[in-house]
């Protein structure tokens, strides 16, 4: 939940001709043996995104990686993003598959 970071973020993203945001959730928020409370992007994550769609004028992009469903209709809905990819846990070749 440290919000430090965002602003030399948001100062490289405002330089680049594409923004790639990388997030989801990971097993520490799911696994077998924890269920989720909620379905929602966690909110650091979704603060950031808001963020960068006010300052950024190139395109960005989003991949989302978790193991099972998230609400990602604020993503799909607004006009800001040219892309989304949901790919669960990728294992080994996930980087490559992006």
């Amino acid at each position: 939940n440290n919000t430090s970071d965002f602003s030399s973020v948001i100062q490289l993203a405002q330089q680049a001709d594409v923004v790639i945001f990388f997030g989801g959730i990971n097993q520490l928020v799911e696994a077998e043996s924890r269920d989720r409370n909620e379905i929602t992007l966690p909110a650091i994550q979704l603060t950031l995104l808001q963020e960068l769609e006010k300052v950024v004028r190139s395109p960005i992009h989003v991949v989302i990686m978790s193991g099972s469903g998230l609400d990602l209709s604020y993503i799909r809905d607004s006009t800001n993003f040219s892309s989304l990819i949901w790919m669960g846990y990728a294992g080994q070749a996930g980087g490559l598959a992006v």
